[in-house]
């Protein structure tokens, strides 16, 4: 759990009743794992979850507080994507974002080291660890990019490539800026599945939409796992800024937005 949650998971925590099973009424696609008295319900999102070995598993987790919380950023749900060891009661964090219904309010990327699972959340711990292990157990076992012989390295675009970028619109500089993070799975062959890859937090949902271009472009050279070629998952994020060159003095910023169109990200009036 990421400590820059911990105020906000409090009450949930003081307030978890034994965990024997799941919560009763989830969110359609999530999965329940535990709900405090006040409403604050933590849940799974399945589609998130990849089996990395025998007892360890990659999985975003959703915290839906019972009413926003925070005081400057209010928030009311939380997702937070780490891996966890089942077996030994530990995990390592890859990413935390807050929302407020559908609207971005924060996100970062965690320290990805493994620690041992704080003590006051290891019943919603170990709660998860017996949906994934009850659920999931047979999925098969696609390792972390950093937990093989030879990790995946990105490959330099080619001058196609980078035309295409430049078609796109990447980089530009000044009016808005932000990021995105997703986790991809890339394969034997070094391609990225742009297509299946989750965003795990974008700024705006242009940027959003960027990564997944330029991850459709990308290559590595495949991972190997004792000389062989092995589908790895990567958590990749990228920076963006976007400038107005219709309008360099900044003169008519109130009304400008930015917009995606088929080809690039622009500035529109």
């Amino acid at each position: 759990m990421s400590a820059r949650t911990t105020i906000l998971l409090c009450t949930l925590l003081l307030r978890v009743p034994p965990l024997a099973a799941q919560a009763p009424a989830s969110p359609p696609g999530l999965l329940g794992v535990a709900r405090g008295s006040d409403g604050t319900e933590v849940l799974i999102d399945p589609a998130s979850v990849t089996r990395s070995g025998d007892s360890t598993f990659v999985a975003s987790t959703v915290t839906r507080f019972s009413a926003a919380v925070g005081a400057r950023r209010r928030a009311d749900r939380e997702v937070e994507t780490a891996e966890l060891d089942c077996a030994r009661d530990r995990s390592r964090g890859m990413t935390w974002a807050l929302y407020l219904g559908d609207q971005p309010v924060s996100g970062d990327t965690l320290e990805y080291t493994w620690k041992p699972v704080a003590e006051d959340w290891l019943p919603v711990s170990r709660a998860i660890c017996g949906v994934l292990l009850a659920s999931f157990a047979s999925l098969p076992v696609e390792r972390e990019g950093d937990a093989v012989d030879q990790p995946p390295v990105f490959l330099p675009p080619t001058e196609a490539v980078r035309a295409q970028y430049r078609r796109h619109g990447f980089p530009g500089g000044g009016r808005w800026s932000g990021t995105a993070l997703a986790r991809v799975r890339i394969g034997t062959d070094g391609v990225p599945d742009a297509a299946g890859a989750r965003i795990l937090w974008a700024s705006r949902r242009e940027f959003a939409e960027a990564l997944r271009f330029q991850l459709s472009l990308a290559r590595y050279t495949p991972a190997r796992m004792h000389g062989e070629a092995v589908p790895v998952w990567l958590t990749v994020g990228v920076e963006y800024s976007v400038h107005c060159g219709n309008d360099p003095e900044g003169r008519d910023e109130q009304r400008a937005t930015l917009r995606r169109t088929r080809e690039r990200l622009v500035c529109a009036y």
